[in-house]
């Protein structure tokens, strides 16, 4: 399997096999738009979401499609593959080395596909006595090709919201509580209309902000 690329088998398994499709706030509102224009149900929860304390506020890191199979998934085929969510589009890379909190990169970066052996190709392309970063970079561009560029999209996307908010918190703007609880008695918005409401941010900056991590090229 030396050098061999990844290549999707259309099987339809990753669309069906998941518990639930993580998704950045500007995703669910396109899912939404989509499946109302194609009369489709979808059922989309908050999935990631934080109790700011000081307002009483419920806000939204990731929200999850919690539908499977997908169903915009039609004969074993997407029937929005122009419009998917960046986590199709990585697929199988969860984490890019440069965002991997454990700081060495195997196999818990993949998520599993039934038809590539990425453990395989990992043993066979890099040496795990003195993995470095950009050794693992340039596996991910060889064998995954945009998969990768997805994925350190993705990744990035996440790492801007985290550090957006680890700022507002070390600022005493928030004080935040990693929700464990039911939400439904408290008001539940999305990260960056909690951050226009409370004054934080401009709806201008937000669109710029959201734009450029939706359009986010590598």
């Amino acid at each position: 399997m030396k050098n061999q690329k990844f290549q999707c088998k259309q099987c339809g398994k990753c669309c069906t096999e998941f518990r639930l499709l993580p998704l950045f706030e500007w995703e669910t509102k396109e899912l939404k738009k989509i499946a109302k224009e194609k009369k489709i149900k979808i059922s989309i929860k908050p999935n990631l979401y934080f109790l700011d304390k000081k307002s009483n506020t419920v806000f939204v890191y990731l929200y999850g499609m919690f539908n499977h199979p997908c169903p915009f998934l039609k004969r074993k085929r997407c029937s929005i593959y122009d419009k998917r969510p960046l986590i199709c589009r990585q697929f199988p890379i969860f984490k890019t080395p440069q965002f991997n909190r454990e700081k060495n990169f195997d196999a818990k970066c993949f998520l599993h596909c039934g038809n590539f052996n990425f453990k395989k190709s990992l043993l066979d392309n890099l040496s795990f006595n003195d993995i470095i970063l950009e050794k693992s970079i340039a596996y991910l561009k060889k064998i995954y090709g945009e998969c990768y560029a997805y994925a350190l999209q993705s990744n990035t996307a996440s790492g801007v919201i985290g550090n957006m908010i680890n700022e507002l918190e070390k600022n005493g703007k928030i004080k935040i509580e990693l929700c464990r609880f039911d939400i439904k008695e408290h008001k539940v918005i999305s990260f960056f209309d909690f951050l226009v409401k409370s004054g934080y941010m401009k709806k201008d900056s937000k669109r710029e902000i959201i734009d450029n991590l939706r359009n986010w090229k590598f």
